[in-house]
């Protein structure tokens, strides 16, 4: 494995084709950059900026990783994908980028190879995550893993944090006797969602789900209708603490300030399933003795 120190153009990422990483010094960068399999990228933190995309057309099979930076553009991959995201700002307005509106991570796994994705404090605009599952021509395992990550926008409002789609083609273009078996295990747990009394949904299925989905350990706080449907035959509720009302806001240290850490006396603390619980909350921080309801452990 070899490192390369980079602060001058990311043009000289592009005749890389060993794997390697690719250390990225502080500045902002202008321009797009296409991933070749097997290459990491690390920035030095949120000083290191590109203004553009990270994309990779052509399947990465061995595994690549992006982290430390801050990337004004999207994330895309098409194809079978073994990406790993860990410490990164994506897709949110940034000084000195004039980049197009976009999804901040777009994904799309389709054709052989299987799908291997995870994100670890990322922080992404609105909308966020896009994730896409094709039929393939034999079984697959696909594991996707979002974890410590939240949507950071400039308005009160962040529209579309997930969207899976496990997408299927017309029967005109498939192949005669092709088949898409799916076994999948949706697991949404340990988030706090909040809103000014906005009527919408926070948590919401386009269609009535028809994998099982566990909905655990998430605060919904002061937002019109929480989760929607709200009974599913596929759909298990554990341990949420759920409010359409003002007094919601209550639940919190300073929820009109953006601080959503339970606060003396909560409902929320210690009100969590362990069997659905997570090691440490998003700041980090371990969930010792007890589970608190939400992002946040007191």
């Amino acid at each position: 494995m070899w490192r390369k120190y980079f602060a001058f153009g990311l043009s000289d990422l592009l005749p890389i084709e060993a794997p390697g990483t690719v250390c990225i010094l502080a500045g902002q960068y202008q321009g797009n950059v296409q991933m070749r399999d097997g290459v990491n990228l690390s920035g030095t933190g949120s000083n290191t900026v590109l203004c553009g995309s990270i994309n990779a057309d052509a399947s990465i099979n061995l595994g690549s990783k992006i982290s430390n930076m801050s990337i004004a553009g999207q994330v895309g991959a098409v194809g079978s994908v073994n990406l790993n995201l860990i410490d990164l700002d994506v897709g949110q307005p940034t000084p000195g980028c004039n980049v197009a509106f976009q999804q901040a991570v777009q994904l799309k796994r389709q054709g052989p190879g299987g799908f291997r994705f995870a994100a670890s404090n990322v922080r992404v605009g609105s909308p966020g995550f896009y994730l896409s599952i094709m039929p393939a021509g034999s079984p697959l395992d696909d594991v996707i893993r979002i974890t410590q990550s939240r949507c950071v926008v400039n308005s009160n409002q962040c529209y579309d944090f997930l969207q899976l789609n496990l997408d299927t083609q017309p029967g005109e273009q498939l192949a005669l006797g092709s088949r898409l078996d799916v076994d999948v295990q949706v697991l949404v747990r340990h988030n706090t969602l909040t809103s000014m009394g906005d009527p919408n949904y926070a948590i919401s299925f386009w269609e009535t789900p028809g994998v099982p989905i566990v909905v655990a350990n998430n605060v919904i706080s002061y937002i019109g209708h929480p989760i929607f449907p709200a009974d599913s035959a596929q759909l298990t509720k554990v341990a949420n603490s759920l409010s359409s009302d003002v007094s919601s806001k209550a639940w919190f240290e300073n929820f009109d300030s953006g601080n959503y850490r339970p606060s003396v006396g909560s409902p929320l603390v210690a009100a969590g399933d362990a069997s659905f619980g997570t090691d440490v909350d998003i700041d980090g921080n371990p969930r010792v003795g007890h589970f608190d309801v939400g992002a946040y452990q007191r």
